[in-house]
């Protein structure tokens, strides 16, 4: 019998798989997972030397592996207009940023900032940046 080299319960283990499961119990094997359910369901993998963990209700999620990631970026462009060019968005010239840039400012009441990201402009036909004059 294999047990768990550690034992995370009373939490909130999001397995983002197919059916978008949630569990409230994982055991490992160091870096691997043996097992998700409950702690009942897990109790056979338990051994003498398996360290039990009570989460506290604290989310436990899959380890994610991204050399290159703009997660904080990417959390805090909801709600902004975007500028990427694909295959992130539309945008492929100026005309497409300045496009999308006034319809949100048509529909933004006055005084307020209208936000945007993910410009790059070396993706633009005309690799580069709008100018101040442009953007007003």
């Amino acid at each position: 019998m294999q047990y768990a080299s550690v034992l995370l319960f009373n939490a909130v283990v999001l397995t983002l798989d197919g059916n978008d499961a949630v569990a409230s119990a994982l055991a490992l094997d160091g870096d691997r997972i043996l097992a998700v359910g409950d702690r009942d369901g897990l109790a056979p993998l338990i051994g003498p030397d398996t360290e039990c963990r009570d989460m506290g209700g604290a989310a436990v999620l899959p380890g994610f592996y991204d050399a290159h990631g703009h997660i904080l970026m990417t959390a805090q462009g909801r709600g902004r207009v975007n500028l990427n060019s694909p295959p992130l968005g539309t945008c492929r010239t100026l005309g497409d940023i300045l496009a999308a840039i006034r319809a949100r400012a048509a529909e933004t009441p006055e005084g307020e900032w209208v936000l945007a990201c993910g410009l790059d402009d070396t993706l633009l036909t005309e690799k580069r940046f709008p100018s101040r004059w442009e953007l007003d």
